[in-house]
């Protein structure tokens, strides 16, 4: 059986469009076709290459069982308003949409200031670049193909799926004080080649499994190799595993925070720490803690001082 769309309230954008106010809307229901391929007349806004979107205010709203709110091939930029996204029910039982926001691979997303609480469906899934910054979601964001994505001071929280997914060998910069919390799964899932970077104050927690799953030969950069060691933060909790590397080829640095699960803290190999550092393994209430610290290399029996560097203990000595 075929399927049919309704694009009447579709924008299709090859300029300029800034929205400030008023509701863009859009209905679509569909029958299930393996060669159905009609995402551009299933977005409620389409902004095409070269093109500017620019969101201050307002609503864009699809009532649909396949689609996208806004399907990004230029710029995009949204810094106020609401996303809604209804649900009819399509002949195939589908979901309500395959993704609020569809960020292709020469789309540039800017998005900050938005809540968007509509578990089930996706927020973004992104081939290119996207800035989330001050994000309340509990809807899984995608990294997908060789995109970037960069989380900033965000809250993202969901029952029963992945929270952050790099499908491939895409970038994932979780950063400042950004919250991800997982329920029943993965905090944040790192698929195949893809890199994830978690700085700051970033806090991702898994009360279900691991807090970050690095499954094949991807990269794994908790902190920043820089001299500098933080022993608060980042952290990185999971109820089994915080960090769980499942394959002897990936890639583990652990430069900062301190990373805590019950069954261990971290399974697999550490690749790097900083610098003239160890890991200090603790458990407390039956949760392991590891975090980096620096362990001295003399102490002085007179003085009962420790020294983290040969040098300061002869000086300390010649001085004495």
């Amino acid at each position: 059986m075929g399927s049919h769309y309704d694009n009447s309230s579709v924008i299709n954008n090859n300029g300029e469009f800034n929205l400030s106010g008023g509701t863009i809307s859009s209905t679509s229901n569909s029958n299930y076709d393996s060669s159905f391929n009609k995402q551009d007349y299933s977005s409620t806004i389409i902004n095409n290459e070269n093109a500017t979107f620019n969101m201050t205010g307002g609503t864009i709203s699809k009532e649909a069982d396949y689609g996208y709110l806004l399907k990004n091939k230029g710029t995009a930029v949204i810094t106020d308003g609401k996303l809604e996204a209804k649900k009819i029910q399509g002949t195939f039982g589908g979901p309500i949409l395959r993704t609020a926001i569809y960020n292709t691979n020469t789309g540039t997303l800017n998005v900050s200031n938005i809540g968007y609480v509509n578990s089930e469906n996706d927020f973004v899934s992104n081939y290119g670049i996207s800035n989330l910054s001050n994000i309340v979601t509990n809807s899984t964001i995608n990294n997908l193909g060789n995109g970037t994505i960069k989380i900033i001071d965000s809250t993202i929280s969901l029952v029963g799926n992945n929270t952050i997914y790099n499908e491939s060998s895409g970038i994932i910069n979780v950063t400042g004080s950004t919250n991800i919390t997982s329920t029943n799964n993965y905090g944040i899932y790192n698929k195949t080649t893809g890199t994830i970077n978690v700085t700051g104050e970033s806090n991702i927690t898994s009360t279900g499994s691991y807090g970050i799953y690095n499954e094949s030969t991807g990269a794994i950069n908790i902190g920043e190799k820089d001299g500098n060691v933080s022993i608060e933060t980042p952290i990185i909790t999971g109820k089994t595993y915080g960090v769980y590397n499942n394959n002897n080829d990936s890639v583990f640095n652990f430069y900062d925070g301190v990373i805590k699960g019950k069954t261990g803290a971290i399974y697999g190999k550490v690749t790097d720490i900083e610098t003239d550092y160890e890991i200090i393994s603790k458990t407390e209430n039956g949760v392991e803690s590891k975090y980096l610290s620096k362990l001295p290399v003399a102490k002085i029996v007179s003085t009962n001082e420790e020294y983290f560097n040969i040098q300061d203990a002869i000086n300390s000595s010649n001085d004495g």
